[in-house]
């Protein structure tokens, strides 16, 4: 829960921070994220609730506690979850194709439900972008299994919701974040680098 003077993301208002402001949050969260998995722990729900901003400063931000026991194996091979808890509401594509209960987790994900995240907080108001709702990117990647024809749709997702306000540098991080291949998202090392504002 967030401390006192504290707030999350997803309680305030769409278009409540500037672009800058959604910069210096994704810095700060992305560097708690990148020293989580220095452990070789995933967080594994990164979502708007799980971040939390002082109110006096709504662009210094944290993120919640990581829910327990998401570690990875020695050896770089996936923790397997169970979907049903994992990622949500932000799941990514590797765990939305999934069988519920044998979702492979890597830390890739928690870059992909950080990016979910920030383009929900970037999005024009009324523009809630449909991949940050798993069962709608489960029901478009079940239509085609192929990795680019989803990869189009989010990132036509990903222009829709954004419009044209939005600096090109953020664009270019967040779609970095929304690869559907886990393999070509960037770590949260080089997402907390990247960060504009």
């Amino acid at each position: 829960a967030p401390g006192q003077g504290e707030t999350t993301l997803a309680a305030l208002a769409p278009g409540s921070l500037s672009h800058d402001a959604i910069g210096a949050l994704l810095a700060s969260v992305a560097a708690d994220l990148a020293a989580l998995h220095a452990t070789r722990a995933l967080h594994r729900r990164v979502c708007g609730g799980a971040v939390f901003l002082r109110a006096s400063s709504p662009s210094t931000a944290r993120l919640a506690p990581p829910l327990p026991g998401g570690r990875l194996p020695p050896g770089g091979s996936p923790c397997v979850v169970d979907a049903k808890v994992c990622g949500a509401p932000h799941a990514a594509p590797e765990v939305a194709r999934a069988r519920a209960d044998r979702a492979p987790y890597t830390a890739a994900g928690d870059v992909w439900a950080l990016g979910a995240t920030v383009a929900v907080a970037l999005a024009q108001p009324g523009h809630r972008p449909l991949f940050a709702h798993p069962p709608a990117l489960l029901a478009a990647a079940a239509a085609d299994g192929r990795v680019d024809s989803l990869q189009a749709w989010v990132d036509a997702g990903l222009a829709r919701c954004l419009g044209g306000g939005v600096p090109a540098e953020a664009v270019a991080l967040v779609g970095s974040m929304l690869r559907v291949d886990p393999g070509q998202r960037p770590s949260a090392v080089a997402v907390a680098a990247r960060a504009w504002g």
